[in-house]
């Protein structure tokens, strides 16, 4: 069966420099090897905020490199993606994140200032992870104290 996993660990392995993605708005590169190296990354720090297979992360970004990253890497480590409007009222985003069962939510700079209510209101056990289009995410900054293993989560292509 292929998997997100596989197929980029597959690309990683034979077409290493080959590009990937390239970001209209910035003409940066997203090579196929640091697809993979950013899927492990954000695979092992979900892993270390606690998330296991199947947990739900919400991501509340414009399109761009990091925004495919994260949505990948989060498949990749066997999470559940939950995208979220970026033009839907004060409202309503409230309403779909408090019933998305989303454990973090990934929030670019712009709308982290534009539904400040929102986010000031949301419940406790979810957490928001402020994100730049051109840096990623702002790890919360005890992660390494957290749940990190060394080795990484374990995987089995056969569970994703």
């Amino acid at each position: 069966m292929n998997t997100v996993r596989s197929i980029i660990d597959s690309r990683a392995g034979t077409r290493a420099d080959d590009t990937f993605l390239i970001s209209p708005e910035t003409g940066k590169q997203l090579s196929y090897r640091n697809l993979q190296v950013y899927a492990r990354e954000i695979e092992n720090n979900l892993y270390a905020l606690g998330l296991v297979k199947g947990d739900k992360v919400a991501f509340l970004m414009s399109n761009g490199i990091w925004t495919t990253a994260l949505f990948l890497g989060t498949m990749y480590g066997a999470r559940i993606t939950v995208p979220l409007n970026g033009v839907s009222g004060n409202e309503q985003l409230q309403y779909v994140i408090e019933h998305s069962d989303a454990k973090v939510i990934f929030v670019e700079d712009e709308y982290l200032e534009k539904y400040h209510s929102v986010f000031d209101n949301i419940p406790d056990h979810i957490l928001v992870v402020p994100t730049s289009r051109d840096s990623g995410p702002n790890w919360p900054q005890n992660l390494a104290d957290l749940k990190a293993d060394p080795t990484g989560p374990e995987s089995d292509d056969d569970d994703l």
